[in-house]
């Protein structure tokens, strides 16, 4: 599926890894930011909060909910 992330609120590590290429890519978001982020399916992605505030992450999806569908990849510690 295709996901749809915003951040509208905390402070966000995210790493995202493409599961074909291996190529991976991690950035910070901070506190006053918001955020869109956009997830092809075969892009593995982790988002934290490492702020010291409540952190608000919003995600819509072009297809329902498949649990079969998550594959976990170590991507934060």
């Amino acid at each position: 599926m295709t996901e749809t992330l915003s951040i509208v609120g905390g402070r966000f590590r995210v790493a995202v890894r493409d599961t074909s290429t291996s190529e991976a890519a991690e950035i910070i978001v901070g506190e006053d930011e918001a955020v869109r982020f956009t997830m092809r399916p075969g892009i593995a992605h982790a988002f934290k909060n490492i702020g010291t505030t409540t952190g608000y992450l919003l995600v819509y999806a072009d297809k329902p909910f498949d649990p079969a569908d998550i594959h976990p990849v170590a991507l934060l510690d």
